[in-house]
């Protein structure tokens, strides 16, 4: 049936229905307000951008932009945008490309400041890093302990292999050694 009204005032807890067997539901407790869908997918269409703003209205939380970006902020701040190439996170370019088959990372700063890949898993969330140095326009290496590293030039199978060897004692003499 048909409901013709200027407003419909629901109390605390009380639930809007809608579809046969309760397949939606709008409602609001004390303190929290929900829709919930019973079935199926749940859809929202629109015909330009969508946006979750906060309550004053005065902040974007999240924005989707028909044919465009998708964007989310943290405390007004943007901080995650896709792009046409890949997103782009706090003003940094990240580009992920598979057109050849294989998988590429590019990150591409912005204001011609350093690029930093961190590594490191469960155990160790610090194992090392690679970045660029846009400064002195040099790439650095740092790992926590030693280890073994193998550099490949691109199209190619010859592989350097390069060892770091360091040593402390209890005096505190330092022996480090590079071999390549």
């Amino acid at each position: 049936g048909d409901l013709v009204a200027d407003n419909l005032y629901l109390g605390d807890n009380e639930k809007l229905y809608v579809g046969a067997g309760d397949d939606l539901q709008i409602y609001h407790t004390s303190n929290e307000s929900w829709i919930k869908n019973n079935t199926g997918t749940f859809n929202i269409l629109n015909d330009g951008t969508v946006q979750i703003k906060n309550n004053a209205d005065d902040e974007t939380i999240a924005q989707f932009i028909e044919g465009g970006a998708c964007k989310f902020w943290y405390n007004t701040n943007l901080k995650l945008e896709t792009t046409s190439s890949g997103i782009k996170v706090d003003d940094s370019t990240i580009l992920l490309d598979n057109s050849d088959g294989a998988t590429y990372l590019k990150m591409v700063s912005s204001n011609g400041h350093s690029n930093v890949l961190e590594f490191g898993d469960e155990d160790d969330d610090d194992v090392g890093e690679i970045w660029y140095d846009h400064y002195n326009k040099q790439f650095n290496h740092r790992m926590n302990e030693s280890g073994k590293f193998n550099f490949y030039a691109k199209q190619s199978t010859q592989t350097t292999e390069v060892f770091h060897i360091h040593k402390a004692d209890a005096a505190s003499n330092v022996q480090s050694h590079m071999i390549v």
